[in-house]
């Protein structure tokens, strides 16, 4: 996910896509996106489209730096990977 030009926060698309989703694991499970905030710099949002929350949409974990989002997505596509390894 390296990128020449950083990402610009505008408080006025607070909640909204700051960019492209990158996705990462099996069948592109995981998806990694930046989002516009409220406050000085956009946010980055780890979707995981097989786990729902109650509201039956993509379980979502918002982190503050891209690295930890990507490390957070690659740490759980490599355990869906070796999960399943399992079922063979």
């Amino acid at each position: 996910m390296s990128s020449t030009t950083s990402i610009v926060n505008n408080p006025a698309l607070k909640g909204k896509r700051a960019g492209k989703a990158r996705f990462f694991g099996p069948h592109s499970r995981y998806a990694v996106f930046p989002i516009h905030t409220r406050f000085e710099s956009v946010a980055w949002v780890v979707q995981d489209a097989e786990v729902l929350d109650e509201l039956g949409l993509p379980e979502a974990v918002v982190f503050n730096s891209k690295i930890e989002a990507v490390t957070y997505a690659l740490r759980r596509a490599a355990e869906a990977e070796a999960a399943e390894g399992w079922d063979e």
